[in-house]
């Protein structure tokens, strides 16, 4: 597990609500540390809120109606994530697959 990327104090934090559309953005700013990381799979652990955010109003961000729909509590999606070469249009595809692992 590599922590080395979180602080001790998050410098974004604020006692005001946080606007839809910039959780939205934080979401996809983690997307794109997704895929620069060396790995072909990743687990994602994110507050639902911000997966919602991100994955309805986003306009980089295309999602099947599966992952888009809500999480329930601790629930699991297993997803592909396609990064695309044209950010005119999408530059992510978030589509599901299947679940099941046999490690």
């Amino acid at each position: 597990w590599d922590f080395s990327a979180i602080s001790e104090t998050d410098s974004s934090w604020t006692d005001e609500l946080e606007q839809k559309e910039r959780c939205a953005e934080r979401g996809y700013q983690a997307l794109q540390q997704i895929w620069s990381a060396e790995a072909d799979e990743i687990l994602l652990v994110a507050h639902g809120g911000l997966l919602k955010f991100l994955l309805e109003l986003h306009p980089c961000v295309q999602a099947d109606d599966h992952i888009r729909a809500r999480f329930g509590n601790c629930e699991v999606k297993c997803a592909s994530l396609q990064k695309l070469p044209d950010p005119s249009w999408v530059a992510a595809v978030i589509t599901r697959v299947d679940c099941t692992h046999s490690y």
